[in-house]
């Protein structure tokens, strides 16, 4: 079914799919500048992935109740939307935290942070700032459609916080 033409709509796309629409210009920027830099940035990202998909295991009560209780999840703890999950998790969506989502936008953003600090003309502002309104957006959608809960978006955001840092 379509996407039915309304601003909240295309906001909800837009952001749902940011991390894909980021990478894909990072990778594009950087086959036309002939360097490597997205390449740096997408295997940093991956780590932090990795590191995302390894403490579902490790954060205790992390499963999912209904997962846990075997029953069907109630309206309240339902997603409640479609793009929540724009592709299935293979490792495992019975788990609640850390989002990655969240690990994604803390980690492109620090991530381009420590860049702008590096450099001493400070010409990341307005990128860095288009990312941070993308990034909340995101993370509100993902809040009030019940993709992830606050301990997921807390996790998220301090493992790719972490690992965008270095």
């Amino acid at each position: 079914m379509a996407i039915a033409f309304s601003p909240k709509n295309y906001a909800i796309f837009f952001t749902a799919l940011s991390p894909i629409f980021i990478i894909v210009y990072l990778i594009m920027d950087s086959a036309f500048y002939a360097n490597i830099r997205s390449i740096v940035f997408i295997v940093g990202l991956l780590l932090a992935q990795m590191v995302g998909i390894g403490m579902r295991y490790i954060i205790p009560g992390n499963k999912k109740p209904w997962i846990v209780e075997g029953r069907s999840p109630t309206p309240e703890e339902r997603a409640s939307h479609d793009v929540c999950d724009v592709f299935e998790d293979p490792f495992g969506s019975a788990y609640l935290a850390p989002s990655t989502h969240a690990i994604f936008h803390s980690y492109t953003i620090l991530y381009f942070f420590s860049g702008h600090f590096a450099n001493p003309d400070k010409p990341g502002v307005l990128p860095i700032s288009v990312l941070s309104i993308i990034a909340v957006l995101d993370l509100i959608f993902r809040k009030t459609s019940n993709c992830d809960n606050w301990s997921g978006l807390v996790w998220g955001i301090v493992i790719g916080g972490i690992i965008g840092l270095l």
